[in-house]
């Protein structure tokens, strides 16, 4: 296999020369070395304007896009004023009983489309407040996805999934008056006064009502038991029962016309103000505390460190005074737009809806950017060694690797020994294994460039490079994990497999940690009789639990579950490895410790046959 150097195809992305195109990194900044891509675009520039008729001064005669826009943007505001005025015309010729109906009707189908409308003109301002900042809204949303496959659907719940659910409970009024405008549609009441009466199929007495004004609230209520069905965090269900309260404010106000006015007065009504009163205090708290994380009112109003508040708003005290006061009032408000028996105003609740959705475009901000935040804070977080738990947090759990019969010591199988202490001498496989690492990852990330990295590996990416290097992370692995140093090389197996059957993807340097840690916890758990808990390599390597939980599902499905390694093929990456120092003119470390010897029955299983022991796609 490794008899001679691994040749691999010239239009091999892992092999394309770093000056040929421009590099683009995880914030889509540009990297041009020594000015070798400027000059190669300058010159096919130039090669294609003197192979062209056309003269090189037809550029310089072109008009400003920004004129053109202005231009646009000018004429829209005169054909838009011309439409409204003929309108406007053509309704007030209308008799005084004939245009209210009018003006009644076109109300009705059209508020909901400028309500949307306006939700989008929001959300576009949002997004250009987050592109003049620091926040990768891209990032954030996961955006680069094209594809739906069986897998994605099951998915666990993400932040994208989080967020759009609670857009639509802002828009749940907007959802319920489009309803009223297809039942009218499909029972012919367009242009009568049949759907005038409330108490008729579509009027404003239908049960339809409150059933689709709960159903936003409803999906994110389902969203919350499935993000502790898959996380077991306590607060999902603390979120859960926030919107939980939003199902009786909006029940209960469609009961008055269902019920005798008497007991409503005595007894649902009184139910009904004491459930918006929680529901909007809850949500005001939920709001501030949670989503935005602004940790209590004491930091807003002391204002000691604003800094920590908000990298949007640069420390604006007024800002958080607007806010929190704005989304108390509004949220109040919002239960008058939940109630289907204070419809009668259509003014006052169409300008209510109005003002929830821009109370929601405030949201936005803040939430977007505690999201932004918490995504930096966990890529740079790194573990004290105080925080590491006890021995009694281990998980004994024996494999059978023994099912032929031949009973060893786990430590005689499997190269486990207790925690290391800081003075051990690190093995050689750890000191081979990061310089091959680090030169493949170095190389790499001067490949990176826009469309070039597959999606096979997206899962592992994080923010940013964490600061810790791959050869001091690596040794803080083996010496909190107490895996095996066998377990590195098997780790290195999986990985090599991933870009034998991805070849699209790349080892870079903002994926290479979770990857190592994922490939040595599973290979741990393959080859260690005794071993830790996610939990403890979830610590030990920087990430969350759940992250870890989820890295690990998505490393056995990519590699469909072939995480067999018999020893033949152990023996050969442990050559290509040690061949790889020898090749870097490093002497030092020429011999990998081999524990899985080549005729040891007990070794992981039978040869494995479904891996093929091509070339490896990691060497240089």
């Amino acid at each position: 296999m490794f008899g001679g150097l691994a040749t691999v195809p010239t239009n091999s992305p892992h092999l394309r020369k770093s000056g040929s195109r421009p590099v683009f990194s995880d914030l889509g900044t540009t990297d041009v070395e020594n000015g070798a891509d400027e000059n190669f675009l300058h010159s096919a520039e130039t090669d294609s304007l003197k192979g062209s008729n056309t003269p090189i001064s037809t550029g310089a005669m072109m008009p400003s896009p920004i004129f053109l826009w202005r231009i646009k943007v000018v004429f829209f505001f005169i054909w838009g004023f011309i439409c409204c005025k003929i309108g406007w015309d053509s309704v007030m010729r209308m008799s005084v009983d004939l245009r209210d109906l009018f003006l009644y009707e076109a109300f009705l189908y059209y508020n909901p489309l400028l309500l949307v409308t306006m939700a989008v003109w929001f959300w576009g301002s949002n997004l250009w407040v987050f592109s003049q900042s620091t926040v990768s809204y891209a990032k954030i949303f996961d955006l680069d996805q094209n594809h739906l496959t069986h897998r994605e659907i099951w998915k666990a719940i993400t932040f994208s999934d989080f967020f759009v659910a609670d857009i639509l409970t802002s828009m749940s009024k907007v959802l319920s008056d489009l309803e009223r405008s297809a039942c009218r549609m499909v029972h012919r009441q367009v242009a009568t006064i049949a759907w005038f009466e409330a108490d008729s199929v579509c009027g404003s007495h239908s049960v339809a009502i409150p059933i689709v004004l709960v159903l936003p609230y409803l999906f994110r209520l389902f969203q919350c038991l499935r993000q502790y069905k898959d996380t077991g965090e306590k607060t999902t269900l603390l979120n859960a029962l926030k919107y939980s309260t939003a199902v009786p404010v909006i029940f209960l106000s469609a009961l008055k016309y269902h019920v005798l006015h008497e007991k409503w007065i005595s007894f649902y009504r009184p139910l009904w103000l004491l459930s918006s009163v929680l529901n909007s205090l809850y949500s005001f708290y939920w709001d501030v505390t949670r989503d935005w994380d602004l940790s209590g009112f004491t930091r807003i109003f002391k204002f000691s460190r604003p800094s920590l508040l908000s990298n949007l708003l640069f420390g604006r005290k007024w800002v958080y005074f607007w806010v929190l006061s704005s989304n108390l009032i509004l949220r109040c408000t919002w239960t008058y737009k939940l109630s289907a028996h204070l419809r009668h105003n259509y003014l006052t609740l169409f300008t209510i809806t109005a003002l929830e959705i821009f109370r929601r475009f405030q949201w936005v901000f803040f939430r977007v950017e505690n999201e932004w935040n918490k995504m930096n804070s966990k890529s740079n977080a790194q573990l004290s060694l105080s925080e590491l738990p006890s021995e009694e947090d281990k998980l004994l759990a024996s494999n059978n690797h023994n099912a032929l019969g031949k009973k060893k010591n786990s430590a005689e199988c499997t190269g486990f020994q207790s925690r290391p202490e800081p003075n051990e001498i690190t093995p050689r496989v750890l000191t081979i294994l990061s310089s091959v690492l680090e030169r493949l990852v170095a190389r790499n990330d001067r490949l990176v460039m826009e469309g070039l990295n597959g999606k096979s590996l997206k899962a592992f990416h994080g923010v940013r490079a964490p600061s810790i290097s791959i050869a001091k992370y690596l040794e803080r692995l083996y010496k909190y994990s107490s895996c095996s140093p066998s377990c590195f090389v098997v780790g290195y197996v999986y990985i090599d497999r991933l870009l034998h059957k991805y070849p699209d993807s790349l080892v870079v340097s903002i994926n290479v940690h979770r990857l190592l840690v994922t490939t040595i916890m599973v290979a741990s758990k393959m080859l260690d009789d005794v071993h830790y808990n996610n939990a403890f390599y979830a610590r030990v390597g920087g990430v969350s639990n759940a992250e870890l939980n989820k890295l690990e599902v998505e490393l056995l499905f990519l590699l469909d579950f072939g995480v067999v390694v018999s020893s033949g093929v152990f023996e050969i990456y442990c050559a290509h490895l040690e061949k790889e120092m020898l090749i870097s003119n490093d002497y030092s470390c020429q011999k990998i410790e081999r524990v899985l010897a080549v005729d040891d029955i007990t070794e992981i299983s039978v040869e494995d046959n479904t891996h093929t022991s091509s070339p490896t796609q990691m060497g240089d």
